[in-house]
């Protein structure tokens, strides 16, 4: 069982530090509980229309979760510097698909695991001491959701990256792109229509952030009409991806300019 194999020895190495494999555990815990401090405080304050404490602590697990899973892409937002510094040539040089060589090569596995196992656990936790009335079906359909809206969040990446080939510096872009993507903190729902169509199409972070918790929490419906349009902006964003990569490629030169 290769897999079951590879698994081991993940494990293994995770444990190899485990000290720091703790400290990071320990800090992911104190992420979450400091977003719960930060609700709690706001809920004193203001009332928030159709969403309890007990809602945001499950939106706010599931926010992690999808960001574990982003770690995973994390070696596409280093093609900026490797253009800079003129290794790009090494993953161009090597057989097999650049945006996998890109990924596994960077990508820190102990990292994720962490945070996916951690997150994992708490979903469960959570779910059990405060019971939800998701069906199987809602549960794996907000999987769907959080996987493909992960999809969709690095095809968005590698739209804007795709642009490090034509210009010296973009990094005010992704940062730029980064500081909006904060609003994860906060759910959808809570904007106005305007500000929601944004932040499900032209900025993609509520098909990852917000759809498979409300899903979950019974304030989305699990309809065919809602997997349609995400499998729309999937296409959309591939497709905007797909040339953003291509026609900006044809610009890079080996000297890293």
């Amino acid at each position: 069982m290769p897999g079951y194999a590879l698994i081991r020895i993940l494990f293994h190495q995770m444990l190899v530090y485990r000290k720091n494999f703790v400290f990071n555990l320990i800090y992911l815990f104190a992420n979450f509980i400091f977003i719960i401090f930060f609700w709690e405080c706001l809920f004193t304050f203001v009332e928030i229309d159709q969403w309890s404490i007990q809602d945001i602590g499950l939106y706010s697990i599931m926010v992690n979760l999808a960001a574990s899973f982003i770690e995973i892409f994390f070696g596409l937002t280093q093609l900026p510097e490797l253009i800079l510094r003129g290794e790009f040539d090494y993953y161009l040089c090597k057989p097999g698909n650049v945006f996998f060589k890109l990924i596994y090569q960077n990508m820190n596995i102990l990292y994720v695991l962490q945070g996916l196992i951690l997150n994992g656990v708490m979903f469960i936790v959570y779910i059990t001491v405060i019971p939800y009335s998701f069906t199987i079906s809602e549960f794996i359909f907000s999987l769907l959701l959080l996987v493909e809206g992960v999809v969709i969040y690095e095809l968005f990446m590698v739209t804007i990256i795709a642009f490090s080939f034509r210009l010296e510096k973009i990094e005010w872009l992704i940062n730029s792109f980064w500081t909006i993507s904060d609003l994860k903190q906060y759910p959808a729902s809570l904007f106005n229509r305007t500000i929601q169509n944004i932040l499900l199409v032209v900025l993609p972070i509520s098909v990852m952030y917000y759809y498979p918790a409300a899903v979950l929490l019974g304030k989305v419906k699990m309809t065919g009409d809602l997997f349609l349009m995400i499998q729309s902006i999937l296409f959309l964003m591939f497709i905007l991806a797909y040339l953003s990569w291509t026609i900006n490629k044809k610009k890079y030169t080996s000297n890293g300019g």
